[in-house]
């Protein structure tokens, strides 16, 4: 389960999310729509722990990411974050895996 509660983020005097609260019950698959600069990445990025809030909290099944970072974000993906191994408050410290760039120029996952 992911509960946000109460989240907020700031940049100086702009408020890119003010007070989202939302819960995602297991098993339950949801998406975020709005328009550009509604703070849905912003928020994607709080979840996954890429990104400090400035207020509230995030909790995975029942465990705060800001204070017990490595208990359920190992559950957790998102896109390019399923990754993750481990992160820290100020954002991602270890990647499993990574991305490369192929000669396009685009993204792709690879298995080192």
């Amino acid at each position: 389960m992911i509960e946000v509660k109460n989240l907020v983020k700031r940049y100086g005097d702009h408020v890119a999310v003010n007070n989202l609260s939302f819960t995602v019950e297991e098993g339950q698959i949801y998406g975020f729509l709005g328009p550009n600069g509604a703070g849905k990445s912003t928020t994607m990025n709080i979840i996954t722990g890429y990104l400090a809030s400035t207020e509230g909290e995030v909790l995975i099944n029942g465990h705060n990411i800001l204070e017990e970072p490595e208990e359920e974000m190992h559950r957790l993906s998102a896109g390019a974050a399923a990754g993750l191994h481990g992160h820290d408050r100020s954002g991602i410290s270890e990647i499993r895996g990574g991305i490369k760039e192929n000669s396009k120029g685009s993204e792709k996952e690879t298995d080192s």
